[in-house]
């Protein structure tokens, strides 16, 4: 009996160190991202509120009638290089409602799409009159900024790389938690569980640490979870590879194609889907083609799936075309769905985001007491070795032994 009993302190004890490691460094993982969802979680709404000229427009009907994608994107194209000539036009956000064009314009310098600062610049231009409406830097607004800290920490792939790795540490600290707080098959230790005991401030801190952890539990994993598959999309896509579309090759020697009739070639693949985006290839190797990826979202916003035509400004022929609108999709698309829908609160409209920024805050709490606890547990074997070292002094000053009770 003693032998089981040793083993199971030997286990929870474990269990507690490595809880108490992970909550100082993996805990303040979970703060950072817990703050900063919390903030991105009405960002678009907030933005639109803020500079509606680079969300939605007060369009008339008229004006809606006269806008026309097969021009208007060439001049889009051309306005970006004429404001930045050394830049490259990464993406260009076709209009649609009562949005207009949305420029994205990257450094050189930024390969990877992922800068911050004024390595990407956001320019809006309206639908009908061609007019610059804004042109800022991307990550120069407060909410973009907010959103490179929460995708990449500042650090672009490295950074990027490190949310993915860190959310396994974040997930095993979580179920560490679950394992020091699981109170069995006992109902009057569960009973304990969810009650706040406000007797002293430790207690309280104890308490409020429990109940939030294990309250909060099954959202913080759903989170953790679905953001490692977010940012892991690449390998999944390695693990589970979809059949690639079949290409054909461009003539490089072909005129350069205009990118409206690109984009008109690229509408006329499906009848029942608009293209939204058109994002462009900026560095492309010696000897291939200049890609430009069109991409189109089914009109029928229950159908899932997207249609993807890639072409090359070489001719403006089509180089592959991969349809998914209405398809059985692949292993790493229905991943990507299922996270995006669960870890930006899109499964209970307003009611999920609402509980999301809620939840949000969580971490913070639960990081500030775990730290509290510690550092009131710490104190108080400090003080018990400094009580008996003062015992051991006078015992060896009277020349008698004496002992010390232990707690």
């Amino acid at each position: 009996m003693k032998k089981k009993l040793s083993i199971k302190r030997l286990v929870r004890s474990s269990v507690y160190y490595v809880h108490l490691l992970l909550g100082i460094t993996v805990g303040f993982y979970l703060l950072v991202m817990g703050l900063t969802g919390s903030l991105l979680v009405f960002h678009h709404a907030i933005g639109e509120a803020v500079a509606p000229q680079f969300h939605e427009l007060e369009l008339t009907q008229q004006e809606l009638d006269q806008i026309d994608p097969i021009i208007g994107i060439d001049k889009v194209y051309d306005i970006g290089k004429e404001l930045f000539p050394d830049r490259d036009v990464a993406r260009i956000y076709l209009p649609h409602d009562d949005h207009g064009y949305l420029l994205y314009i990257n450094r050189p310098d930024n390969t990877d799409n992922l800068g911050w600062g004024d390595q990407i610049r956001e320019i809006a231009v309206h639908p009908v009159t061609y007019e610059v409406l804004g042109n800022r830097p991307y990550y120069g607004t407060f909410f973009n900024t907010v959103y490179a800290i929460h995708m990449h920490w500042l650090a672009k792939i490295p950074g990027w790389f490190f949310n993915g790795f860190a959310s396994f540490f974040a997930l095993i600290l979580l179920l560490s938690g679950l394992w020091l707080w699981w109170p069995g098959l006992k109902p009057k230790l569960w009973k304990q569980r969810f009650k706040i005991n406000k007797t002293s401030i430790r207690r309280l801190a104890w308490d409020v640490h429990g109940f939030l952890g294990a309250l909060s539990l099954i959202f913080l994993v759903i989170l953790t979870v679905t953001g490692s598959v977010i940012i892991f999309k690449p390998v999944i896509d390695v693990l589970y590879p979809a059949p690639p579309p079949p290409q054909t090759e461009p003539d490089l020697n072909a005129p350069i194609q205009p990118l409206g009739t690109m984009y008109q070639t690229a509408q006329q693949q499906r009848n029942d889907a608009t293209v939204y985006l058109a994002k462009f290839n900026t560095h492309p190797k010696q000897g291939t083609p200049q890609l430009v990826h069109f991409y189109a979202n089914p009109n029928n916003e229950s159908t899932t799936g997207r249609l993807t035509v890639t072409m090359a400004r070489q001719g403006g022929s089509i180089v592959s075309t991969k349809d998914t609108i209405a398809q059985p999709q692949a292993t790493g698309d229905i991943l990507m769905d299922w996270s995006t829908w669960l870890h930006f609160g899109h499964w209970a409209g307003i009611f999920s985001k609402l509980l999301y920024v809620l939840i949000g805050f969580v971490p913070t709490l639960l990081f500030v007491t775990g730290i509290y606890l510690y550092l009131k547990k710490w104190q108080s074997k400090r003080n018990h070795r400094k009580a008996k070292k003062q015992l051991q002094s006078k015992a060896k000053t009277l020349g008698k032994p004496q002992s010390l009770t232990t707690s």
